[in-house]
C-alpha cells in the first residue's frame, strides 16, 4: 500500500515525502531497532514486531499526507482494467515485471554464490559490508524517485532539452554526496573494523570494491530510468538478463582466487559494466550523455584527496578519526563549492552559510 500511494504522489509530482520516508526515515528506524536489539533492550520477537510494523509506519505517514493534500475518498473501481486503453500498460507492465525480477536476481545473487561456494558466516561478513557501501548510492535512488515522473511527463511532450538538464544534474549532484559518503566511511574503516571485530574486521576491501561499483553506478545517473521511460524500455531487459550471466562468470572466476572479496570484485564489474552499456545505449540512442567538465575535475580531485589520504597510517584513536574526516570533508566541500562543480550544492551551501546575514 505505501507503493501505491508513493506512486500516487508520484504522478502528482509530489516525490519528497515518499523518497524521504523509504530512504531516510525508514533506514534510520531500522537501525534503531537494530541498536536497541544490540544492546538488549529488545527481544528478538518484539524486534521482528516492530521490523514489521516500520512498513505500517511509514505507510500511515504517507497515507495520512495523501488524505491531507487531496482530501479524496478512495474508490474501488476495477472497470478501467478491461478498457482498450489498458493494454499498452499491461505490455509495459509486463516488460517491465521481467525487468525488476532480474534486478532483484542480480541484487540477491551475490549471496547465492557465497552460499555455494563458501559458508553463511561469509554471507554476514559480506552483508554488513554491502550494506554500509550501498550507502553511497542513496543520493542516486533518491533523485531517482524525485526525477522519474519528471522524465516521463517530458517524454510525452517530447522535451528533451530538460531531460538532458536532468541527466547531467543526476550525475553530478549526487556524485558530490557519494563521494563525500565514500570518504567519511573508508576514513572511518578502521573504527568500523574495531567494532565489529576481528571476523569481520579483515575483509574491509569488500566495502571498498562495492564503493567503486556504487560510485560508477552514481556517475552514470538516471540512465536506467531514462532507458524505462522511454520507447526503448524493452531494451533494458536485455541489458539485464546479460548482467545475470556475467555476474555469474565472474563471481565464478574470482571466488576460487580470492574468497569472499571475490564476490565485492564480481559485483563491482558488473555494476561497472551495466552502467557502460547503458550510457552507450542513451548516447546511440537518444542523443544524450550526463558528463561534463566539471565531472572530469571532481573525480581527479577526489582521487587525489583519496590517495593524500592514504599517507595516513591506521589509528585506532577516536580522535585521530574525527580530525582526519572533518580535514578532508571540509577540504573537498571547499573545493567542490569555490570551483563551482555544481550550482545545487553551491545554492545549498549559500542558504546553510549566509541564512543568518539573510
Amino acid at each position: 500500500m505505501f507503493e501505491v500511494f508513493s506512486a500516487f504522489s508520484r504522478v502528482h509530482f509530489k516525490s519528497v515525502l515518499p523518497v524521504f520516508l523509504k530512504e531516510f526515515i525508514f533506514r534510520i528506524y531500522v537501525l534503531t531497532l537494530i541498536l536497541a536489539y544490540y544492546f538488549r533492550y529488545l527481544t528478538f520477537d518484539r524486534f521482528i514486531f516492530f521490523y514489521a510494523f516500520s512498513y505500517a509506519f511509514i505507510f500511515l505517514i504517507i497515507g495520512f499526507d495523501y488524505f491531507l493534500s487531496f482530501k479524496q475518498k478512495l474508490k474501488i473501481d476495477f472497470n478501467f482494467l478491461f478498457s482498450k486503453e489498458m493494454k499498452p500498460i499491461y505490455r509495459y507492465a509486463f516488460f517491465l515485471l521481467l525487468s525488476t525480477g532480474a534486478a532483484m536476481i542480480v541484487l540477491n545473487i551475490d549471496n547465492v554464490m557465497i552460499n555455494k561456494f563458501l559458508s553463511l558466516s561469509d554471507i554476514a561478513i559480506y552483508s554488513v559490508w554491502f550494506y554500509l557501501a550501498t550507502t553511497i548510492s542513496v543520493p542516486l535512488r533518491s533523485i531517482n524517485g524525485i526525477a522519474a515522473p519528471v522524465i516521463s511527463k517530458c517524454f510525452t511532450d517530447n522535451d528533451t532539452k530538460t531531460i538532458k538538464s536532468i541527466y547531467k544534474k543526476s550525475s553530478i549532484t549526487p556524485l558530490i554526496i557519494s563521494i563525500l559518503i565514500f570518504f567519511i566511511l573508508w576514513y572511518n574503516v578502521d573504527l568500523i573494523k574495531l567494532y565489529f571485530g576481528d571476523t569481520f574486521g579483515k575483509n574491509e576491501h569488500i566495502l571498498l570494491f562495492i564503493a567503486i561499483g556504487n560510485l560508477v553506478n552514481v556517475a552514470s545517473g538516471v540512465n536506467g530510468t531514462i532507458i524505462t521511460l522511454s520507447e526503448y524500455y524493452k531494451s533494458d531487459i536485455v541489458f539485464q538478463i546479460l548482467l545475470v550471466g556475467f555476474i555469474i562468470i565472474t563471481n565464478l572466476i574470482f571466488i576460487p582466487h580470492f574468497q569472499i572479496e571475490g564476490v565485492a570484485i564480481a559485483t563491482a564489474l558488473s555494476l561497472i559494466l551495466i552502467n557502460v552499456i547503458r550510457l552507450i545505449f542513451v548516447s546511440v540512442k537518444l542523443k544524450m550523455q550526463p558528463f561534463s567538465k566539471q565531472t572530469v575535475i571532481l573525480l581527479v580531485f577526489s582521487t587525489g584527496i583519496f590517495l593524500l589520504s592514504m599517507l595516513f597510517g591506521p589509528s585506532e584513536n577516536v580522535w585521530n578519526h574525527i580530525i582526519y574526516t572533518m580535514f578532508f570533508s571540509v577540504l573537498y566541500l571547499s573545493f567542490v563549492y569555490f570551483v563551482k562543480i555544481s550550482e545545487d550544492i553551491n545554492s545549498v551551501i549559500d542558504k546553510f552559510l549566509f541564512r543568518k546575514k539573510k
